[in-house]
């Protein structure tokens, strides 16, 4: 395995456990507000009381979770994009490398 390759395998992980981790942090974060939002909002309808504010705010926190997909997906992507692009470069660096072999052993 080249030295692209390996840059590659090492910057997929990482972006992927820092996503990972920051995804995982924001998302049980949106969720907790999310689902505490949806009890208060069925309590206070019970009570009579007004809950247009709270639902505003659950729908922006149902996008944001939305959203927080969408960035996880372009990260997964990106990284998978980044390791081709790395498989590639190693294997142009392979042929190069044979083709430099095999000049060296014709002339020799």
């Amino acid at each position: 395995m080249g030295a692209a390759t390996m840059k590659g395998i090492i910057k997929r992980r990482h972006n992927h456990e820092t996503s990972q981790y920051c995804s995982t942090s924001v998302k049980t974060n949106l969720e907790g507000t999310a689902g505490v939002l949806k009890i208060e909002i069925e309590l206070d309808k019970n009570r009579g009381l007004d809950t247009t504010k709270k639902e505003e705010l659950l729908v922006k926190t149902s996008e944001n979770l939305e959203g927080l997909y969408e960035d996880l997906g372009e990260k997964i992507a990106d990284a998978s994009n980044q390791l081709e692009n790395a498989n590639e470069v190693d294997g142009k660096d392979k042929t190069s490398d044979k083709e430099k072999e095999d000049k060296n052993s014709e002339s020799n």
